[in-house]
């Protein structure tokens, strides 16, 4: 169904979609419908240039006359750093051993509209080479396990239904050592005692 700007609209089980040429909007119970569960063709256009949205829990109107402008953009933050049973600041630079069993980073996401729809990109750097696919994250926490020896940085970003994009933000460097034995010292040592058997030998 099209409405008086020529946006297509369309129903899903998610709400009612509407697609302008470049930018997909979802209106949702969050929104003001009465239900999420949208029929394809439970649409109508009326004289008045209002959009009659029928649904699993009864029939909405959307009056475009009523929209508001999204103030700002999405803020986004990152609150602490779980690794195991210990809790870390996310504003510090973290060393941990190889041997923690996973990597739990804790955000926070405020927005004036629709915050339960936001999505949000992430990037692991460089456990995965590029961002991730936005995606709804309800816990605000992401999750990493059988990370290599190195040293990563984590990058968000936060996308709101109506296309604003909050500011990327980044970790600071998280650095996994590596075990002993492949440490250069320890290394080196072994070496320098190999050396000295074999000397000793000949």
């Amino acid at each position: 169904t099209h409405d008086n700007n020529e946006n297509i609209w369309f129903g899903s089980d998610v709400g009612a979609l509407s697609w302008d040429g470049s930018r997909l909007s979802q209106y949702d119970i969050n929104d003001g419908l009465l239900g999420n569960e949208t029929n394809r063709d439970a649409l109508f256009l009326d004289d008045n240039g209002d959009m009659w949205i029928g649904t699993d829990q009864g029939l909405s109107i959307y009056r475009p006359g009523f929209d508001l402008e999204a103030p700002g953009k999405p803020l986004v933050s990152l609150i602490e750093i779980k690794v195991d049973n210990d809790t870390f600041p996310a504003d510090k630079n973290l060393e941990l051993a190889t041997s923690f069993r996973e990597l739990v980073i804790q955000f926070r996401a405020v927005t004036m509209i629709q915050e339960n729809n936001l999505q949000f990109r992430t990037w692991l750097e460089p456990f995965q080479e590029t961002w991730q696919e936005s995606r709804k994250i309800p816990s605000r926490e992401v999750r990493y396990s059988s990370l290599s020896p190195g040293t990563y940085t984590f990058h968000l970003q936060a996308i709101r239904s109506d296309g604003a994009l909050s500011d990327v933000i980044h970790s600071r460097t998280i650095t996994v050592l590596p075990p002993i034995w492949q440490t250069w010292w320890f290394i080196s040592g072994a070496v320098i005692i190999l050396m000295g058997i074999l000397w000793s030998v000949l």
